[in-house]
């Protein structure tokens, strides 16, 4: 963005630089959930079990391995909870994870993004407690200046964002 390379891009708000010349407007806030395969626990394991650190540890988790932002702070809020958190399959992706969870072979932590065509039915989706409050904004950005030059209306950009978060 900065070197005119692009006009617009999906970010987190927490990446743009702060100053002048910053265009953004937010799409959507990421929350984090724990998903487990149901057939990855006993039967009968009540509900309330699931927000329980104890039952994480016995879990076979996948996680990422970039040590980036969320992967560090995933393995710290389990550290945290006090489950040593060993993920028996590191992905280089999220979308690698929930493939792992969707087939019902590891439990993962998964952003809201993520979700969509999980089956309840096979998988218990809970909001991942210790992440609660960790939400990520996600923004359409661009460089006001480069929006100008190159004749791109604030309407337009306006348009953009609005079919971005999906109305």
């Amino acid at each position: 963005m900065r070197e005119g390379r692009l006009d617009f891009g999906i970010v987190r708000e927490d990446a743009i630089p702060a100053g002048p010349g910053k265009g953004k407007l937010s799409l959507v806030k990421l929350t984090f959930h724990l998903c487990i395969p149901k057939k990855l626990l006993k039967p009968g394991t009540p509900a309330t079990d699931l927000g329980k650190p104890s039952l994480w540890q016995t879990l076979p988790f996948t996680a990422g391995n970039d040590g980036g932002q969320l992967d560090t702070t995933i393995r710290g809020a389990m550290h945290d909870a006090g489950v040593d958190f060993r993920p028996v399959v590191e992905c280089q992706s999220m979308l690698q994870a929930r493939q792992l969870v969707q087939q019902g072979d590891c439990a993962g932590i998964l952003p809201s993004l993520g979700l969509t065509g999980l089956s309840t039915k096979e998988t218990h989706i809970i909001e991942f407690p210790p992440l609660k409050r960790y939400g990520r904004q996600l923004v359409l950005h661009w460089n006001e200046r480069q929006r100008r030059r190159r004749g791109v209306s604030a309407s337009l950009v306006q348009q953009v964002a609005l079919s971005l978060r999906g109305g």
